[in-house]
């Protein structure tokens, strides 16, 4: 998951979006756990997390003070705040899945200056993306996690580097087919 979200970041933005940035990231769970480590690998100066359990988010706080060490991890303490002050945005929960609508970011913080970041990808158009894309923010979806995701595991089990543009082809096809039979059953 690190470095599938890591890849899939550089791709999209490039690792210079993350460099030295205040991120503020919202899901402190496994994905968050990967995201939170991937940003770290990339640079940034300041982590931000916000979870709606305030233990699992300390949790998540001291591990990442561990490694990387604590002036460059923090507890949001007014989300919207964090929010309008960053240069990036993360949602890694589960809010905006098929399954558990909604948006977990105050998006009316958000400025056209930012980019945003999902890790989810049914749909690939989250109602957080939408609107980070509705206020002009350069916004990435979870499919190019899972497909990143996909290229490290097929990597490390072959010892081969598959074709990322052809994965990513493969992903869009496979998605277009998934949404146009769950219109049909609609």
């Amino acid at each position: 998951d690190r470095r599938g979200w890591r890849n899939a970041f550089i791709e999209c933005f490039s690792a210079d979006a993350a460099e030295g940035a205040t991120v503020v990231m919202v899901g402190a769970g496994g994905a968050g756990r990967a995201v939170s480590c991937a940003l770290m690998d990339l640079g940034t100066a300041s982590l931000i997390i916000h979870d709606q359990d305030a233990k699992r988010a300390d949790a998540l706080r001291r591990d990442l003070a561990g490694h990387f060490g604590s002036e460059r991890v923090r507890i949001s303490q007014a989300l919207a705040r964090d929010v309008a002050t960053a240069e990036g945005v993360v949602n890694a929960t589960q809010t905006g899945m098929r399954g558990f609508p909604g948006n977990p970011i105050p998006t009316l913080s958000m400025n056209d200056k930012q980019w945003v970041a999902d890790v989810i990808y049914t749909p690939i158009d989250t109602e957080f993306v939408k609107a980070a894309a509705a206020k002009g923010c350069r916004t990435m979806s979870g499919d190019g996690m899972c497909v990143h995701q996909a290229v490290e595991a097929f990597r490390q089990f072959t010892g081969v580097m598959p074709d990322v543009a052809r994965l990513h082809q493969t992903f869009a096809r496979a998605l277009r087919e998934r949404e146009a039979a769950l219109a049909k059953s609609a």
